[in-house]
C-alpha cells in the first residue's frame, strides 16, 4: 500500500524563489559575460519566479532598459562601490532576508565571497564561466603574467562550498566531476539563438565581435602583425565590432575597420563573411564563437577559441594551431563557397540541436526545483 502523503508537511514547504547574483551589466549589449547572464536570466527566470541582486548602482537610464527586457523578476542593486568585501557581504545579506530565497546563484569564482550573504538552507548554486586555475596555466605556456593567478588546489576549494556548479562546457564539467567532492557539477553550456545570414557568393569581409578583454586584446593584436600581412586574398577586409576598439586608438592599418559597439548582433555579423576568433589564452567558452555558429557563418580560430568546441573542427568550424594555418584556412574558405556552406551547415545544427536554451538550462532548473 502506497504511504499517504503528509499534506501539511507539503503545505509548509517554501516555494522555489532564485536569487541570481550578479555583477555583469547583462541589460546592455558589450561583451560575453553579459550574453551569458541574458541567457541565463531569461531562461531561468520563466521557470521559476527569479530576483536578481545586482552588484552595483543603477542608473535611471540603466532602469529604463531594465523595464524592456521581457524578464519576469525583479531587480534590487547593492548600490554605491563598497569599501570592501565585507560591506558588499552585508549589503547582500540585507537584501537576500527581503525575499527569502530557496536557491541562490553566484556568477563567476570572483564572487565567491558572497556565500558568506546566503541564507541557511538555500541551494548553492556557481555558474562557473571558466576556471581560473586553467587560465593562469594557458597564459604561463606563453610566458605571460596571469590577471588573476589561481592554482586547482586553491579553487577547488572555493568550489567545494558550493552545494551545485554549472559548468559552462564538457572539459570544465569533467574536472570538476573528477574531484568527487561535496560540489555536484552539471553541464550548462551558453546558448545560441539561430540568426542564418545570407552567405555572400565572394568573401570581401572577415571580422569579429569581441570585448576588450585582455584575451582579445592580445589575440586581435597578434593577428594583426602575424597573420593579416600574409593572407593572399586581394582587397579582403578586417571588420572589428565592440569596444575591442579600445584597445588599438592609435592602430592604423590599410582595410582594417573598428565600429565599436552597436545595438543589433545580427547587424554586425550581417557584414561579415568569415568569423575570426585569434585569442592565444584562456579558459571556458567563447562565447563569441557560439555567436558565430548561430548566426550561420564560417569560422576559423585558434584551439584556445574552440575550447569546448573542438570536436567540430573541420565540420562547423576550421581550427588553426599556427599563424600560417590560420592564414591558409581564411584563404582557403575565401576561395571555396561550398566548404563556407557547408561550415556555416554544420554550425547552425549543432547549435540548434545542442545549444537551444533547454539543452542548456533545463537540468539546472531541475536541480532548483529539486525535480
Amino acid at each position: 500500500m502506497l504511504a499517504r502523503p503528509n499534506y501539511v508537511s507539503l503545505l509548509r514547504m517554501p516555494k522555489p524563489h532564485l536569487a541570481h547574483i550578479t555583477n555583469s551589466a547583462f541589460w546592455r549589449p558589450g561583451n560575453g559575460m553579459w550574453a551569458r547572464t541574458r541567457a541565463l536570466i531569461s531562461y531561468l527566470s520563466a521557470q521559476i519566479p527569479t530576483t536578481i541582486v545586482y552588484l552595483g548602482s543603477l542608473s535611471s537610464a540603466d532602469r529604463q532598459a531594465l523595464d524592456t527586457l521581457s524578464t519576469r523578476c525583479r531587480v534590487m542593486a547593492t548600490g554605491r562601490e563598497p569599501r570592501s568585501r565585507e560591506e558588499m557581504t552585508i549589503r547582500v545579506r540585507t537584501l537576500l532576508t527581503r525575499v527569502s530565497p530557496t536557491a541562490c546563484l553566484i556568477e563567476n569564482l570572483d564572487n565567491a565571497y558572497l556565500l558568506d550573504a546566503l541564507p541557511a538552507g538555500a541551494i548553492r548554486i556557481l555558474d562557473c564561466q571558466d576556471l581560473l586555475s586553467q587560465r593562469t596555466a594557458s597564459m604561463a605556456k606563453l610566458g605571460l603574467e596571469p590577471d588573476r593567478a589561481m592554482d586547482e588546489a586553491t579553487e577547488r576549494a572555493v568550489i567545494e562550498r558550493f552545494d551545485l556548479v554549472a559548468a559552462i562546457q564538457q572539459e570544465d564539467f569533467k574536472r570538476i566531476n573528477g574531484w568527487n567532492g561535496h560540489a555536484k557539477a552539471i553541464l550548462a553550456p551558453h546558448p545560441g539563438r539561430c540568426q542564418p545570414m545570407v552567405l555572400r557568393p565572394n568573401v570581401t569581409r572577415i571580422g569579429m565581435v569581441a570585448s576588450n578583454f585582455h584575451p582579445n586584446v592580445d589575440g586581435l593584436n597578434h593577428f594583426m602583425q602575424k597573420v593579416w600581412p600574409h593572407l593572399t586574398t586581394k582587397d579582403l577586409q578586417l571588420h572589428l565590432y565592440g569596444n575591442i576598439a579600445a584597445g588599438f586608438r592609435a592602430i592604423r592599418f590599410r582595410n582594417i575597420h573598428f565600429h565599436g559597439i552597436k545595438p543589433s548582433l545580427q547587424g554586425c555579423y550581417r557584414q561579415l563573411d568569415i568569423v575570426i576568433n585569434p585569442v592565444r589564452y584562456g579558459s571556458g567558452l567563447k562565447i563569441k564563437s557560439v555567436e558565430a555558429l548561430a548566426h550561420g557563418l564560417p569560422l576559423v580560430t585558434t584551439r584556445e577559441g574552440a575550447r569546448g568546441l573542438v570536436h567540430l573542427d573541420g565540420k562547423a568550424l576550421a581550427i588553426a594551431d599556427t599563424d600560417t594555418d590560420f592564414a591558409k584556412a581564411i584563404d582557403s574558405l575565401t576561395n571555396d563557397r561550398a566548404s563556407r556552406g557547408a561550415m556555416a551547415s554544420e554550425g547552425l545544427a549543432y547549435v540548434a540541436q545542442q545549444l537551444n536554451p533547454a539543452a542548456c538550462f533545463a537540468e539546472l532548473t531541475e536541480q532548483i526545483l529539486g525535480e
